[in-house]
């Protein structure tokens, strides 16, 4: 580097070529490029560190959409095996005081429906339903701050591979959808699972 500053001041100052060879120090030129290389260094890792929070960031958000979305299904689930510890049959859990609450397993198409965890209920479709977050990290519809995320499950019998699996029926697809906003874009999980009468 330095030789070539050296070949460039000898062409500029061809005369005085001592101005050129009996510096000490560094020249103006040199700093200059030493600190644009520096600079350039310095923001690489500066955007590289950048993007590696942003990633970071939505993963974590994707692992707790997965997590809701599980946590749908298994409400579902624990309300089909409440019925059935209760003594009843199937019969009684597509009825509407259970997963038929709301008509949605006879009007699927238009049932997307809200759960509260811990209460086994069904909710009324409210499509600007946020879930809360409380102090101890735990999603609900009651308490809390709201979160990024909303969840809808659609019930639909004898929907999706019900057919496969059993008649019918004696099969409900569950459809549980979550849905939050990331750096201004509109972000969607989808889990598709299915109970069946197992009575």
């Amino acid at each position: 580097m330095r030789m070539i500053l050296k070949l460039i001041c000898v062409n500029l100052f061809m005369r005085s070529a001592k101005i050129c060879f009996n510096q000490k120090g560094f020249t103006l030129l040199e700093t200059l490029f030493a600190l644009v290389i520096v600079s350039t260094g310095f923001f690489s890792v500066f955007s590289l560190a950048q993007t590696g929070i942003r990633a970071t960031n939505a993963s974590i958000n994707r692992l707790i959409a997965a997590n809701l979305a599980q946590e749908g299904v298994e409400i579902i689930r624990n309300i089909r095996d409440s019925v059935y510890v209760a003594g009843d049959d199937w019969n009684a859990v597509a009825n509407p005081g259970h997963l038929d609450k709301h008509n949605c397993l006879t009007n699927h198409k238009n049932c997307r429906i809200s759960i509260e965890p811990g209460s086994n209920q069904l909710l009324d479709e409210d499509n600007s339903a946020y879930l809360k977050i409380d102090a101890n990290g735990k999603y609900s519809y009651s308490s809390g701050d709201n979160s990024i995320f909303r969840r809808w499950v659609n019930l639909t019998q004898g929907g999706g591979i019900c057919n496969q699996i059993a008649t019918s029926t004696d099969c409900i697809e569950i459809d549980v959808t979550i849905s939050w906003q990331e750096k201004g874009r509109n972000q969607d999980l989808e889990v598709e699972d299915y109970i069946y009468n197992w009575y």
